[in-house]
């Protein structure tokens, strides 16, 4: 759904047109465009029926200077018009003019230039999806949004920038290492390996591997959760 932000509260999104899901038990809307997931009360998005010609991150040019390519950093609603607008980002800094969708252009991508990947929701089996999802949120810290009522039940576990999503298994599950002989089964990247190993290590997590650095120049730890996968959380040491 898509709706804009009438809270003054939160800043970097207030006027901006976010992309949002309601949360049914809390009651809230959990953002996760055009920044980093957050929740706000229901009440401080007003709700659009339209949905962009553009959406955040999308490779547009401007058609009166088609040799110009950016991204779409901000999508606004125009009240008076009843429609999108948008400002674009050339070269990481976002200019001042604003666009209606008949001024720009899907960019035409080719070889260095093509769009990125922006980012990546490892699906989690689960024999029990609540059991499994208490588990991150008591012991992980992560946030739980659960999509139980519909055709393919899940759940979506939200910290910092990281999305994953459990699903429900019609069979024992098993990590990488017992199907394949080696292997995590997820791995994050942090930068504050210290304080989130103590932070976990408060909460009680059972450690697979300590805090190290390997043979491959990686910083990081393992954690084996409540379905016995294992996770490693890390970054590639600097040489």
């Amino acid at each position: 759904m898509w709706g804009v932000c009438l809270d003054i509260n939160e800043s970097k999104l207030f006027q901006i047109v976010v992309q949002y899901e309601e949360d049914e038990q809390s009651g809230k809307a959990v953002i996760f465009s055009p920044q980093n997931v957050c929740s706000l009360d229901l009440e401080r998005i007003k709700p659009l029926s339209a949905t962009p010609e553009f959406v955040y991150e999308a490779r547009v040019s401007p058609l009166d200077n088609p040799n110009i390519k950016g991204n779409i950093s901000r999508i606004f609603w125009h009240f008076d018009k009843n429609r999108f607008y948008y400002k674009i980002k050339i070269n990481g800094k976002l200019k001042s003019m604003r666009y209606f969708a008949e001024e720009l252009a899907a960019a035409n991508i080719q070889g260095d230039d093509c769009m990125s990947l922006i980012g990546l929701s490892p699906v989690f089996p689960c024999g029990d999806i609540e059991r499994t999802a208490e588990y991150y949120e008591c012991v992980l810290g992560f946030r739980a949004v659960k999509y139980l009522d519909v055709s393919e039940p899940h759940i979506c576990l939200y910290r910092d920038n990281i999305e994953i999503i459990l699903t429900k298994a019609d069979q024992s599950v098993k990590p990488n290492r017992v199907l394949y002989g080696y292997g995590y089964d997820a791995y994050f990247y942090t930068i504050e390996h210290e304080r989130l190993f103590e932070e976990l290590e408060r909460n009680g997590v059972k450690f697979a591997k300590p805090l190290c650095t390997t043979d491959y120049q990686n910083r990081e730890f393992v954690v084996e959760d409540i379905d016995g996968r294992w996770l490693a959380f890390g970054t590639k040491e600097k040489s």
